[in-house]
């Protein structure tokens, strides 16, 4: 049986991503930051399923990584799914250092500690995939503002493509995924696109994945995303 450990699981992506997983046979793991309150997914899992995590704090990243490796002999999907984004910081008068910190340390410095902490469980073919955004792509950027966001996504895809060149000699893919605009509380209800769809697509992107594709920025259905 695979085994998988997601992210931000609670709500969402990461939820979606835990009924796809289960409903693929994967022995899922599920990180959130509140497990008791973790309703929707205290339905798909046993709560010792259920990890503790806040990928903006190192020392609960630590902890989370020493209950993993009590749990799991290796993992073959790792999922960074947990991240933030800001409604005020769509201008130069609104940002603020506080919301780019906060950013940086969620979206980007929290997927490359996670996958610092548990390498040692990952193996030849084992997949990491870092959820980025195309908000993130600096060539693609025709419209400005989210500073916060779009900085600190541009910077996970730095570190998607830094990991991917030094955990090729041990054969782990790495990928960098834009996930579509999809309805979910960071979404909004205008998005044209499902959980369910996006995840079906990144899913089967997941499954076709060779160790050429490592490093790849690509979107939901496998199209590639200009950097």
């Amino acid at each position: 049986m695979k085994t998988a450990f997601v992210t931000g699981a609670n709500r969402g992506l990461g939820l979606e991503f835990v009924t796809q997983l289960i409903k693929e046979n994967f022995l899922v793991i599920a990180g959130c930051r509140n497990p008791e309150s973790a309703h929707n997914l205290l339905t798909l899992l046993p709560p010792e399923d259920i990890i503790r995590i806040d990928v903006g704090d190192s020392g609960s990243i630590d902890q989370a990584a020493r209950i993993i490796e009590e749990k799991l002999p290796s993992i073959d999907w790792l999922i960074n799914n947990a991240g933030l984004g800001y409604d005020n910081d769509g201008s130069l008068a609104t940002v603020s250092a506080d919301s780019m910190i906060e950013s940086f340390t969620v979206n980007a410095l929290g997927p490359l500690m996670i996958v610092k902490a548990l390498c040692p469980l990952l193996k030849s073919y084992s997949l990491v995939a870092n959820i980025s955004s195309k908000m993130g792509s600096v060539e693609d950027n025709g419209s400005g503002a989210y500073y916060s966001y779009r900085t600190s996504k541009a910077a996970l895809n730095m570190i998607s493509k830094n990991l991917s060149l030094e955990l090729l000699a041990q054969q782990i893919i790495v990928l960098n995924m834009h996930p579509g605009w999809v309805i979910t509380d960071m979404g909004g209800k205008n998005a044209p696109l499902t959980p369910e769809e996006s995840i079906r697509g990144m899913i089967g992107v997941f499954k076709k994945a060779i160790l050429a594709d490592s490093g790849k920025f690509l979107d939901y259905n496998g199209q590639v995303i200009p950097w």
